[in-house]
């Protein structure tokens, strides 16, 4: 699936099934030839939907979840990934 757009703070994506805003997700994201010398990023991490809304088709919804940093203080991988820019 191919994401609507995506930042270091969070990610909007199509879904056939609505995600209620407040609930927490796990996203995998894929950088085809993001990374250093064209390597592909891949990212995991842990988010909260902010928005829900019905897609284009019918059917669709169009979700965001923003992330923050981890319980444990660690850098969440969208940071990491805009760090290799």
């Amino acid at each position: 699936m191919l994401t609507l757009n995506v930042s270091k703070t969070g990610v909007c994506f199509p879904a056939r099934r609505r995600i209620e805003p407040g609930q927490f997700i796990t996203v995998e994201v894929t950088l085809l030839g993001g990374g250093p010398r064209g390597n592909d990023v891949r990212v995991s991490a842990e988010g909260c939907i902010v928005r829900a809304e019905a897609g284009d088709e019918p059917g669709w919804y169009n979700l965001a979840a923003a992330f923050g940093e981890s319980p444990a203080g660690d850098q969440p991988g969208w940071h990491m990934l805009t760090s290799e820019f």
